[in-house]
């Protein structure tokens, strides 16, 4: 059996060693099929039969390299040596290396497929000849296939960049075009003819032309930019298409536009169909930015603010923005606009979701105090005869000032939530809208109805003759300066009162802070002039009204209301001014006792103040509720007249409270005014009070 299986590995090799010369030779010829090859030493060996049965890895002994013979790693066995049966022959006899087979021909599994023989470098390669893969190409051979036409040489085109549009231009060397604003563009086209390519998606402007100047011009949508298959097209048009359309150009005194714009943009027609299946293109780097309306960072605010965001790329797929609120839930967004409405303190952040749903790119914080609510109520308690306090709540933003004149001054309420007190003269209505509270975020409610002050009870009456008056009518003397500011003042003793001049006003047994000065006279030395006097008398303002209400019909026409003190005035040979002066227990006196009116007369000119009150501002309200005193607060009041000018007559008012002093007029703007006074002739008190102004004008015009 050995002898027989060593003589087999002998004709195995001959075979191999001997094949590839009968190939030489038989050039051009079919190659053999592998099971063919082993035919011609078969006679020799009668007993290769068995040689199917030979193991399959004894081909692998072969050499690769077919010039070379292999030697047995055994010594040959002796001719008639048993081959044993059990030995197995390889299934298919391998190809040795370097051997053709033809196109079609089955290749046994296992058999070694010949690699390509490479071209030496340097020999040439006639045209048209396929060079296998892999075959090093000597540097320099030319390719017929990637030799450029010159008919094929593109234009020049430029890169992409920060500007408006470009057009070929071969004066511009070595470039061969110009880029710049579309304006630019045009000023060096001139009046020649040519295409200008826009890469912008904003609206381009060019000013002072008309369309008639772009005759000429062709603008075209740079395809880089525009995808084609959105069907951009340019628009040219006199009217800016950023514009509402019910905005209208503003136009000169002819009804022509001021000036003559040409805007030029770019429109995509339509956009292309989504396809599903297609997965979306990277568009690159995102930053979302964010641009805010309404929006006031630490601060209460009952404006709703509005965000919006921009950072997506036009034309990009499936990108979207979010809002997340409390940083906790995530709001997806069907635009780029979002506008908060919910109450309190929050923030909110903004982002942009990729196709995915992932964050690509996170805003910062925005921190929103929002209240739309306003005050729980506004409630009003009458605390005097002359005081009443404001209070409210407001459980988000919080209380932050009160009113009493609808809004035309405000005094900031008290942080501990104390009422808010005020002080007004007894009869005062405060109708429907007028008393306010507002909370910090600017929300205002209002109390629900009207409010009044109690009028005062009528003036006592003394009549004369009969015995005289009882112990129960006659006066009390006036609270002292030690007395709450809202004591009620005793009524004076009007019928009391002195007809000789006085400097300083008495009324039976009380003398009153009420006096009168020379102030200044032109071309008199005051040193050489007695004290300043005055008369006083009671009398009735005609149709009586004073600054709230009509005054009850029931009185009779007899009652006086008016208290007139009138200065003597000496013989001055012009200008002169008197200085009355008086704090705020006068006039609260006057006004208990019935007296509705203080007339202040010099020559023939009159200033009427009303008792009721007359002095307000934030800053007044403030005092007072800060627990200020009304006879703290004292007033000066110059009146000027001219001896050669009888008619003319100023009046100029300050007060003095805190050791501060504030100028007084009517304008309400400022702190401190006044209201309910009134400079004019002895005639303004026929009419009704302060209504003569009124009539004056009417009578001028």
């Amino acid at each position: 059996m050995l002898k027989r299986f060593l003589v087999l590995i002998l004709i195995v090799s001959m075979m191999i060693v001997g094949l590839p010369e009968n190939v030489r030779a038989e050039e051009g010829a079919s190659a053999v099929s592998t099971e063919e090859a082993p035919k011609a030493p078969a006679e020799k060996a009668p007993e290769a039969a068995p040689a199917e049965k030979a193991p399959q890895n004894e081909s692998n002994e072969s050499p690769q390299n077919p010039k070379e013979t292999p030697v047995p790693k055994e010594t040959p066995v002796p001719k008639g040596t048993p081959v044993p049966e059990e030995t197995p022959v390889p299934k298919e006899t391998p190809v040795p290396e370097g051997t053709p087979v033809p196109e079609g021909t089955p290749v046994p599994e296992g058999t070694p497929v010949p690699e390509e023989t490479p071209v030496p470098e340097g020999t040439p390669v006639p045209e048209g000849t396929p060079v296998p893969e892999g075959t090093p190409v000597p540097e320099g051979t030319p390719n017929p296939e990637e030799t450029p036409s010159p008919e094929e040489t593109p234009l020049p085109i430029p890169e992409l960049g920060d500007y408006e549009g470009w057009m070929a231009d071969a004066s511009i060397q070595p470039t061969g075009y110009l880029t710049g604003t579309l304006e630019e563009l045009v000023k060096a086209l001139g009046d020649r003819e040519g295409i200008i390519t826009l890469i912008t998606e904003e609206v381009c402007v060019l000013p002072n032309t008309k369309l008639d100047d772009l005759k000429k011009v062709v603008f075209l949508p740079d395809e880089r930019v525009f995808d084609e298959k959105d069907k951009p097209k340019v628009c040219l048009s006199q009217t800016d298409p950023r514009l509402p359309a019910t905005t209208a150009e503003p136009v000169g005194e002819e009804g022509q536009p001021e000036t003559v714009n040409v805007y030029v943009w770019v429109i995509r027609e339509e956009k292309p169909p989504v396809d599903p299946t297609k997965e979306p293109e990277d568009p690159g780097e995102m930053n979302i930015i964010v641009g805010t309306e309404n929006y006031a960072p630490g601060l209460w605010s009952n404006l709703e603010p509005s965000f919006m965001l921009s950072g997506i790329p036009e034309g990009t797929q499936g990108y979207s923005y979010a809002a997340i609120a409390y940083d906790e839930r995530f709001i997806p967004l069907s635009g780029n606009t979002y506008v908060s409405r919910d109450e309190g303190m929050y923030t909110l952040r903004f982002a942009i979701l990729d196709p995915v749903g992932d964050v690509v790119s996170l805003s910062a914080r925005y921190e929103l105090m929002l209240d739309f609510t306003p005050p729980e109520y506004v409630q009003v308690n009458l605390t005097g005869t002359t005081t009443f306090e404001v209070l409210s709540e407001d459980a988000l933003s919080g209380l932050d000032a009160y009113s009493v004149d609808a809004g035309v001054s405000w005094v900031p309420a008290d942080p501990e939530g104390k009422p808010y007190q005020h002080a007004a003269a007894q009869g005062t209505k405060f109708p429907l809208g007028t008393i306010l509270a507002r909370d910090v975020a600017g929300n205002i409610a209002q109390y629900a109805t009207d409010f009044e002050i109690p009028a005062p009870e009528p003036p006592i009456s003394w009549g004369g003759g009969g015995g005289g008056g009882s112990e129960e009518n006659k006066p009390n003397p006036h609270a002292s300066d030690d007395d709450p500011d809202d004591a009620i003042y005793n009524t004076l003793a009007l019928l009391e009162i002195s007809q000789e001049p006085m400097h300083q006003l008495t009324i039976g047994e009380e003398t009153l802070d009420l006096t009168l000065e020379l102030d200044t006279a032109e071309g008199v030395d005051k040193s050489t002039l007695p004290e300043a006097v005055f008369t006083a008398e009671l009398t009735r303002w005609a149709s009586a009204i004073d600054a709230h209400e009509e005054q009850d019909s029931e009185e009779t026409e007899e009652e006086p209301n008016t208290l007139v003190l009138t200065a003597q005035v000496g013989h001055f040979p012009g200008e002169y001014t008197y200085l009355w002066q008086f704090n705020g227990t006068v006039y609260r006196m006057l006004m208990n006792s019935g007296i509705e009116y203080l007339v202040l007369q010099v020559g023939e000119n009159i200033t009427a103040i009303s008792t009721a009150g007359f002095t307000g501002g934030m800053e007044y309200t403030r005092l007072k509720a800060g627990g200020v005193s009304t006879r703290k607060f004292e007033y000066s009041v110059w009146t000027t007249s001219d001896a050669l000018d009888p008619a003319r007559m100023e009046m100029r008012m300050e007060v003095e409270v805190e050791e501060e002093v504030y100028p007084l007029t009517s304008d309400t703007a400022q702190p401190m005014y006044y209201y309910d006074v009134y400079t004019g002739p002895t005639e303004m008190m026929d009419v009704t009070f302060g209504q003569y102004q009124y009539n004056r004008e009417e009578a001028e015009a």
